[in-house]
């Protein structure tokens, strides 16, 4: 739960949340050896990992049109159901619709920044743990950030039209960047772990005030 969530309990119900916590995200098991045949590119790549959700249609949707076309960078998108979008979006071509696969993890690990064109949604945005759990920083809107406010400087870029991320995205283009970012990780482990929400739930647990 976020303070979001605890305003719109406000509203609704006339209290706030006694405690908001963030969501947290269990480590992924190391992938099977499952050759898919499908290798990611050499060359840098944005990425964008999300299932046939709507509003993650919507949102790389919108960036195939009026991003992907401005910028150098290679936009790869990967999840369940989104081999949809090869011929709903008629994609550049600098974008590269993937689909399904049995494991994020090579595309995460060969991206050079994961991307989160978000407008529209509710709670916490798994993405956003999920690409700091693999150490990637993000470009992602105020909607995807939703929750991890206090962090953004340290894991990303807030982007929210079309010239923003461009200027973000050209920018990057000639940014060397970690393969895998420390900080972000440490992000991940600091907040948004299963091992920091079980150290959070014990101190409220522990701790009646912590619950005020």
């Amino acid at each position: 739960m976020s303070e979001i969530d605890s305003v719109n309990l406000s509203r609704i119900f006339g209290r706030a949340a006694d405690v908001k916590c963030p969501m947290a995200l269990d480590e992924y098991p190391k992938p099977r050896d499952v050759d898919d045949g499908i290798t990611p590119p050499s060359e840098r790549y944005l990425l964008f990992v999300g299932g046939a959700f709507y509003a993650n249609k919507a949102g790389i949707a919108w960036f195939i049109q009026h991003v992907a076309p401005r910028v150098q960078m290679k936009t790869i998108v990967v999840g369940k159901g989104m081999e949809s979008l090869r011929e709903e979006s008629r994609p550049r071509g600098n974008v590269e619709i993937i689909g399904g696969v049995p494991s994020v993890e090579k595309w995460y690990s060969n991206a050079h920044v994961a991307i989160a064109p978000i407008f529209d949604g509710s709670g916490m945005k798994t993405k956003v743990a999920e690409a700091l759990m693999f150490g990637k920083q993000i470009i992602g809107t105020k909607e995807a950030f939703a929750g991890y406010e206090g962090d953004v400087a340290g894991m990303g870029w807030e982007c929210d039209s079309a010239d923003e991320f461009v200027q973000k995205i050209r920018e990057l283009e000639h940014t060397e960047l970690p393969r895998f970012n420390q900080a972000a990780r440490a992000i991940f482990d600091q907040n948004y772990s299963f091992a920091a929400a079980r150290a959070r739930l014990k101190h409220i647990i522990e701790d009646p005030s912590a619950r005020r």
